[in-house]
C-alpha cells in the first residue's frame, strides 16, 4: 500500500471512530436528561426531527394547521380516544402517530402496540418510518436499541426501552394482537383491516382489550375513510364530538367545512371543462376564492365540533382544506374517474374523505325502463357491438338445468350483455349438458361489428353444486387456444364470503381425489361478497361509460327481476359484523345475477396474476380490426361442438405465472 494510500486509511477510520465517539456521547448526555413533562405535540416541538426520505417535510418538525388539535388531544386526561381522518399523503396521519410513539418512549414510557392493517406493513413501517425516527432523535436513540436479529428484545417488530416496549403486528395476526398488556394502542389505516385476525374475532377489539387494565389507557385510530356500511371509520366516528376542519370566507369571515360542491369550473363551448378555471365559491355568501384566497384561508382554519363530546374526539378534514394542492389538480382528478366505480370510490375516499355508500339493491323497474330506452339490440349477423372486445361467460348450476350468460367487456369495463340462455338438464345424470351443449358456446365465434369473429376468452362455473361433474368438464379445458391465438381459460369456481379481500385469489386450490372417479384440478375460491357489491354497483349507473351495463332491447321484464333479486345488510356473526346477502322476496330467482358475478369474476381473473390481460390494450388491438377485411368467420374456428374434449396444451407454472 502506498503511503498516500495508507494516510487515507487512517483518516477514514479515525473519523469513523471519531463519529462513533460523538454519537455515544450525544447518547450517553441524552439518557443523563431528564424526562420532560410534555404533551405529544410539545414533545414533538422540541425533539422531533423528520428523517430526510421518510417525509416530503423533513428537518426540523413543523405541524401542519390541521395536525395541532389531533396532537393535542392525545394523552389528555378525559378523552378515551382520538380518531384522526384525512386524505392520503398529505394529512400527516402516520406523522400523528409517530409523534406518540416518540413521546410515550421518551417523556412518559409506556408499553405500546401499533397495528397496521398486515404484518408485511407493519415491518415495513417499522424499517422506513419507526427506526428512521429513533436514529434521528437523540432522545429516543438513547433509549431504544438498534434491531438486531439476534436480539429478541429489540427485534424489527418489538422495540424495549425502559418503562416499557414497543410492538408493531398486523391485524390480520391474532397471536400479535393478544400479546402482553399495553396502555397506548395505535391503529393505522383501520379502514383495510380484514374483517377478522384469523377465527378470533375482531382485530381492534383483540387489541383494546391490552388496554383495559390501565385506568390511562390512550387510544388513537388514524385512516382515510371506506365503505360506510361496511367498514370501521364511520362507526367510530358517529361515537365521537365529530370536528370538521373548516376554514373561513375572506370576504365574510364565515367557518366552513369545505364540500366538493362548492367547487366550479367553467367549459368550452363544446362542452369541454376546462380544469384551469376550477375556483371554490363561499357556501354562505357567495364569493369567489381565487386559489391564493383558498390557501390563505387553509392556514387560517380550524377544527368545528358537530356533536356533543362523550369522551371521544374525532377529527376530519379534506384535501379541500389543505393548501399545496390545487383545485385543477383535483378536478382533474375528478372527471378522470367519472363513470367507473372502483376509481370513482378511491377519489371519494382519498381526496373528499367521505364515505363510500354502496347501493344495497337496484330496481328492476328502472334497470327495464332504462335498457328500453338504450335500445340495444344486436344487428343481424353481428353479436358484439363496437365498443366491445373482450368476451367471458358466467355459468350457474342448477340441479335440473345450466344458465348461463355471455357478456363483453370494453374500456373501463363497460359491458354489454350478449346473450343469455338456459341448457335444460342435470349435469350429474347428462354429461351431455356441460361436454357437450356448453362446449357449444365456449367455442362459439361471436361477430364483432367490424365483421371479424371474436371468442370468448374466460369462463367461469360454479361449482358448488355437481363439484366432481364441473371438475371433470374443467379440468382438460382450463387453458386451451383460441382460433385467434390467444388462451381461453375455464375456471371452476366457489365462492366464499370476505368483503375485505380482493374478488379473484392470489392462487387456485388444488382439489384432492376423495374416490375412484375424482378428476383433481383447479379450484379458484373467489370473493363473491366484492363481487356482488361491484356488479350491484355497476348495475347502478345511469349513464353510458366506464362501469356501465347495456342490455339488449330484448330482455323480458322477469330477466330484471332475477337480476336485481339479491340485497345485502350487516349483521353481527360471532362478535363481528359481516355482510349477509339475502332475497328481497322469499323463493324469487337468482340466476341472472349469479350469472354476472361469474362473468364479472372471469373478467377479474384475466386481469389478476399470472394472467395479466391488459383490457385497454385488447380493446385498441380489435378497434384495429375496423380496417382490416372480415375472413370468413366459420374457417376461424370450429361453430359446432367437438366430440371428444381437446386435450390441453401442458403449461409450466413459474413463480411469475404460467409460461406456454
Amino acid at each position: 500500500m502506498t503511503p498516500c494510500a495508507s494516510s487515507l486509511t487512517q483518516a477514514i477510520a479515525s473519523c469513523s471512530e471519531s463519529r462513533q465517539i460523538r454519537i455515544g456521547v450525544a447518547n450517553a448526555l441524552a439518557a443523563m436528561r431528564p424526562a420532560p413533562k410534555t404533551t405529544p405535540r410539545e414533545w414533538a416541538d422540541r425533539f422531533r426531527v423528520v428523517p430526510k426520505g421518510t417525509s416530503q417535510d423533513h428537518g426540523r418538525w413543523r405541524p401542519h394547521p390541521f395536525q395541532i388539535a389531533p396532537l393535542e388531544a392525545i394523552g389528555r386526561r378525559g378523552v378515551d380516544s382520538v380518531l384522526y381522518i384525512g386524505p392520503s399523503q398529505i394529512a400527516g396521519k402516520t406523522e400523528i402517530l409517530l409523534n406518540t410513539i416518540g413521546h410515550f418512549t421518551h417523556a412518559d414510557p409506556s408499553p405500546q402496540i401499533f397495528v397496521t392493517y398486515s404484518v408485511d406493513m407493519a415491518t415495513r413501517c417499522s424499517k422506513h418510518r419507526v427506526a428512521p425516527m429513533i436514529r434521528q432523535v437523540p432522545e429516543l436513540r438513547a433509549r431504544v436499541k438498534d434491531a438486531r436479529s439476534r436480539d429478541s428484545g429489540n427485534t424489527i417488530l418489538d422495540k424495549e426501552f425502559d418503562g416499557g416496549q414497543l410492538t408493531l403486528v398486523g391485524a390480520n395476526s391474532p397471536a400479535g394482537l393478544a400479546m402482553y398488556p399495553k396502555r397506548v394502542a395505535m391503529f393505522d389505516e383501520v379502514d383495510r383491516y380484514p374483517e377478522s385476525a384469523g377465527i378470533e374475532g375482531d382485530s381492534i377489539e383483540i387489541a383494546l382489550a391490552r388496554t383495559a387494565g390501565f385506568r390511562n389507557a390512550v387510544v388513537v385510530y388514524v385512516t382515510s375513510p371506506g365503505d360506510k356500511k361496511v367498514n370501521r371509520s364511520w362507526r367510530l366516528w358517529k361515537l365521537t364530538d365529530q370536528q370538521e376542519w373548516s376554514i373561513p370566507c375572506g370576504d365574510c369571515g364565515t367557518f366552513q367545512a369545505p364540500r366538493w360542491a362548492q367547487v366550479h369550473w367553467d367549459n368550452d363551448t363544446d362542452g369541454t371543462p376546462l380544469t384551469e378555471t376550477a375556483h371554490y365559491v363561499c357556501d354562505h355568501c357567495g364569493s369567489v376564492w381565487t386559489e391564493r384566497d383558498r390557501w390563505r384561508a387553509c392556514a387560517r382554519g380550524k377544527f368545528i365540533a358537530t356533536a356533543p363530546f362523550k369522551g371521544r374526539h374525532g377529527f376530519r378534514l379534506n384535501a379541500l382544506g389543505v393548501a399545496g394542492r390545487s383545485l385543477a389538480k383535483i378536478v382533474d382528478h375528478w372527471l378522470r374517474v367519472q363513470g367507473n366505480p372502483n376509481e370513482l370510490k378511491v377519489f371519494t375516499n382519498t381526496v373528499l374523505t367521505e364515505w363510500w355508500e354502496s347501493a344495497e339493491s337496484v330496481d328492476d323497474d328502472a334497470l327495464y325502463a332504462r335498457a328500453q330506452r338504450d335500445n340495444w339490440l344486436p344487428a343481424p349477423r353481428i353479436d358484439v357491438p363496437a365498443g366491445g372486445a373482450v368476451l367471458t361467460l358466467g355459468v350457474d348450476i342448477q340441479k335440473d338445468r345450466v344458465e348461463y350468460e355471455v357478456v363483453v367487456w370494453g374500456l373501463g369495463e363497460e359491458s354489454w350483455s350478449v346473450a343469455y340462455g338456459v341448457i335444460p338438464g342435470d349435469v350429474r345424470q347428462d354429461p351431455h349438458v356441460l361436454g357437450q351443449q356448453l362446449d357449444a358456446i365456449l367455442v362459439k365465434p361471436w361477430i364483432h361489428a367490424s365483421g371479424h369473429p371474436l371468442w370468448i376468452r374466460a369462463a367461469c362455473i360454479d361449482a358448488n353444486y355437481a363439484s366432481q361433474a364441473v371438475y371433470r368438464y374443467t379440468a382438460p379445458r382450463q387453458s386451451l387456444p383460441t382460433p385467434a391465438g390467444k388462451s381461453r381459460f375455464v375456471f371452476a369456481v366457489k365462492g366464499i364470503s370476505r368483503h375485505s379481500e380482493p374478488v379473484w385469489p392470489a392462487k387456485p386450490t388444488r382439489t384432492k381425489r376423495r374416490k375412484r372417479g375424482d378428476v383433481p384440478t383447479n379450484l379458484w375460491l373467489i370473493n363473491v361478497d366484492a363481487a356482488k357489491m361491484q356488479v350491484l354497483g355497476r348495475l347502478g349507473i345511469t349513464d353510458p361509460g366506464p362501469g356501465y351495463c347495456h342490455f339488449p332491447i330484448s330482455r323480458p321484464r322477469e330477466y330484471y327481476k332475477q337480476l336485481t333479486s339479491e340485497t345485502y345488510e350487516l349483521r353481527w356473526r360471532a362478535g363481528r359484523q359481516a355482510v349477509v346477502w339475502s332475497l328481497k322476496s322469499p323463493g324469487a330467482r337468482n340466476e341472472p345475477f349469479d350469472c354476472r358475478v361469474y362473468a364479472y369474476s372471469a373478467m377479474v381473473g384475466l386481469q389478476t396474476s399470472p394472467f395479466l390481460m391488459d383490457l385497454t390494450r385488447e380493446v385498441r388491438a380489435v378497434e384495429g380490426l375496423a380496417h382490416i377485411a372480415p375472413s370468413d368467420p366459420s374457417g376461424g374456428g370450429p361453430a359446432s361442438p367437438p366430440r371428444a374434449p381437446v386435450q390441453p396444451r401442458r403449461r409450466r407454472v413459474t413463480s411469475r405465472g404460467y409460461e406456454a
